[in-house]
């Protein structure tokens, strides 16, 4: 082969000689019809996005209008972003009858792909919770709350928190909270709420001794006994009496009870 890259045949026959000469086959030059540059970080607020939502797009009007159109998929959860990929956005371009070769792909480093959120404080949680375990001990009732969950992410939308009946624990109550966004629950989160000891609320445990008024047509008597049941001021609980006669008591402090015959 000569420098010009031609390869010489000699071909004989008796005394003749012919020289063919053949050019190497040549590779032809490929169009670029469009440019698609990711960004490091794109933001979408789903359920699903397209191509034009992650990336500049340089082409033809009509061509970016279907590039741009193309689906990529259902946005990431909540929180957890994605990452972009050249092959996925190749596979993507044959999909919608295209030439992925005849596109110039650039992704930024590390580029992904995020749900929009917003953000729900723990506060928002446990006054909900609240106001459920309210109506059940009355407003004296004092709680704290010693979890530390972070902020709670919810995609984009009308959010609602719906508490759940709150259950009895030994030292308050647990309540689960469910997050709605559009009507549609994505998420829930146990809140526990204890007697606060240092408030003006009251609490009563089983077993506790305690002084029973027992008021009838405006007499009172007043007795000793113990709690058969536990709860907090403005709450009914079980007592049995020095008598040995069990009734129904609402609270009134740490200590005192009071029964309506």
């Amino acid at each position: 082969m000569n420098k010009l890259g031609l390869l010489l045949i000699c071909l004989t026959s008796g005394a003749s000689a012919q020289v063919r000469v053949y050019a190497p086959p040549t590779n032809p030059t490929v169009s670029i019809k469009a440019t698609v540059s990711v960004r490091a970080l794109s933001e979408v607020s789903g359920p699903r996005f397209t191509l034009g939502q992650i990336a500049e797009i340089t082409a033809s009007a009509e061509l970016k209008a279907k590039l741009e159109q193309i689906d990529f998929g259902t946005a990431p959860v909540a929180g957890i972003p994605r990452p972009i990929i050249t092959a996925r956005i190749q596979s993507l371009l044959m999909v919608a009858g295209l030439k992925a070769k005849e596109f110039d792909i650039r992704i930024a480093t590390d580029a992904k792909v995020a749900l929009k959120v917003q953000k729900i404080e723990l506060a928002q949680f446990i006054d909900e919770a609240k106001k459920t375990v309210a109506p059940l001990v009355g407003p004296q009732v004092e709680f704290r709350n010693s979890q530390t969950f972070p902020d709670f992410l919810a995609p984009l939308g009308e959010v609602q928190l719906e508490a759940g009946k709150p259950s009895k624990s030994q030292n308050g109550f647990t309540v689960l909270v469910s997050v709605l966004v559009a009507g549609k629950k994505v998420n829930s989160r146990l809140i526990n709420l204890q007697v606060d000891a240092t408030s003006t609320s009251a609490a009563i445990k089983a077993g506790d001794t305690v002084r029973i008024y027992l008021r009838s047509a405006g007499a009172s008597i007043e007795v000793t006994g113990r709690a058969r049941t536990g709860g907090y001021t403005g709450q009914q609980i079980t007592v049995i009496a020095s008598t040995g006669s069990v009734h129904q008591a609402t609270v009134l402090s740490a200590s005192e009870v009071e029964v309506k015959l």
